[in-house]
């Protein structure tokens, strides 16, 4: 699916940047770093990319057995249990990266795409093919992991943007009226891609209400079997859509419940709120884990809803919306880091800065040899084998020099 995807994409925007040649043409690529098809457009038109990734696993970097690795959700300090399991992780992912490039170059043979002399659409998941591509990583040491990283990597925090928009006036009285309540208010979202079943949203709800918060929840009206024979007490509002920054970003709203997706979790904390996470798939493990590690918020595992425990979903909503909760103290603290950071200014000086200078100098050697160069096995298996020589040719010069004295050892005895 990933691989036809991104074959499509390529064909669609590939007659646009032929087109684009006549009228001056482009001069950089900003490129979604889940996706290669822009760096493939930049290949193709000899251009400079920019790789614009949310989190810095995702980030292209030398693979590493001890870091946590997608989608595995382990903290950055695993056990010996978890990093055997994240080792498996690592190979299926590496496995994975290998069909889909099989899958690629599949669909570039059957509609005879032409490639680039010397360059073939491949993933970054098999070799490390694109690591001196300049990354722009939206988040932060403090929220995520520190790792190693190279002169490419260039952290600058989420990219919240500074217009927001407006909220209906009927919500806007609606906030409003909750500034002066003593009850806090917590927004709720599961995207556009996470859902509850009918018996998940039903246990979720009964703990939002029994937490006694003001909530506001964005919720289609095709998911809403769970509300059906439910009382919803008027202090939760059910709406069919909301603009998330701007609720956000209001005074009146204490902290935010959901999927864990990057985008609303690294808004919540970029406005100093608390999230507690129900992650459902993909990277919203990983968010999840480095929210709980930051100490920014709660994380539920979404069998805690299978099994009608809405006695912890109460306890988690509580735990960010308390007045002393520890939970909002790391929230701002992440948010204060994330504004030292930059944002989408630094996003903007990094882009002017690659399109001005290129990024051949940013590039380190050791990223581009083969794996065995990288990691020194080929001089430490020299090494291993001149030191086993060495031990071979000691162990037969010495049993040489005990058969030799043998005999004189025998006649002295005598």
């Amino acid at each position: 699916m990933f691989a036809r995807m991104e074959v499509d994409l390529f064909q669609v925007l590939d007659p646009l940047f032929e087109v684009g040649r006549a009228f001056g043409g482009t001069d950089i690529i900003i490129a979604d770093g889940m996706t290669q098809t822009g760096v493939w457009l930049a290949q193709k038109f000899d251009l400079p990319v920019v790789i614009n990734d949310p989190h810095s696993f995702a980030a292209k970097l030398p693979p590493s057995l001890i870091y946590p690795v997608f989608p595995s959700g382990f903290d950055a300090r695993m056990p010996f249990l978890k990093r055997l399991g994240n080792s498996i992780f690592f190979v299926v992912g590496k496995g994975l990266g290998a069909y889909k490039d099989s899958q690629v170059q599949k669909l570039v043979k059957e509609r005879g795409i032409m490639e680039p002399p010397g360059y073939k659409f491949l993933s970054a998941s098999v070799g490390d093919r694109y690591v001196a591509e300049p990354v722009l990583v939206n988040t932060v040491p403090g929220l995520d992991f520190p790792r190693e990283a190279g002169p490419n990597q260039f952290f600058v925090g989420p990219l919240v943007s500074s217009t927001i928009q407006p909220v209906s006036q009927n919500i806007a009285t609606w906030l409003k009226a909750r500034e002066s309540n003593q009850d806090p208010t917590v927004l709720v979202s599961f995207g556009s891609s996470a859902y509850l079943n009918d018996a998940q949203g039903r246990t979720f709800l009964r703990g939002l209400i029994d937490a006694g918060v003001h909530a506001i929840w964005p919720c289609r009206p095709g998911n809403r079997g769970f509300l059906e024979g439910v009382e919803v007490p008027e202090r939760i509002r059910i709406e069919e859509w909301v603009p998330q920054q701007a609720i956000l970003n209001h005074s009146a709203v204490s902290g935010y419940v959901g999927h864990c997706g990057t985008g609303g979790t690294h808004q919540t904390l970029a406005f100093g709120k608390p999230v507690v996470c129900i992650p459902f798939m993909a990277d919203h493990f990983e968010t999840a884990a480095r929210i709980r590690a930051s100490g920014a918020g709660r994380s539920i595992d979404l069998q805690t809803l299978t099994s009608g425990d809405a006695a912890t979903v109460t306890e988690a909503i509580r735990s960010i919306t308390s007045k002393d909760s520890p939970c909002r103290i790391a929230a701002e603290r992440v948010a204060a880091l994330m504004r030292v950071y930059g944002g989408v200014t630094s996003a903007a000086d990094v882009v002017e800065y690659i399109a001005a200078f290129g990024y051949d100098h940013l590039k380190i050697a050791s990223w581009e040899m083969g794996w065995f160069a990288r990691t020194s096995f080929d001089v430490l298996a020299f090494w291993a084998a001149a030191l086993g020589l060495v031990a071979l040719l000691g162990s037969f010069a010495l049993r040489r020099f005990v058969t030799a004295i043998a005999p004189a050892r025998k006649q002295k005895a005598a």
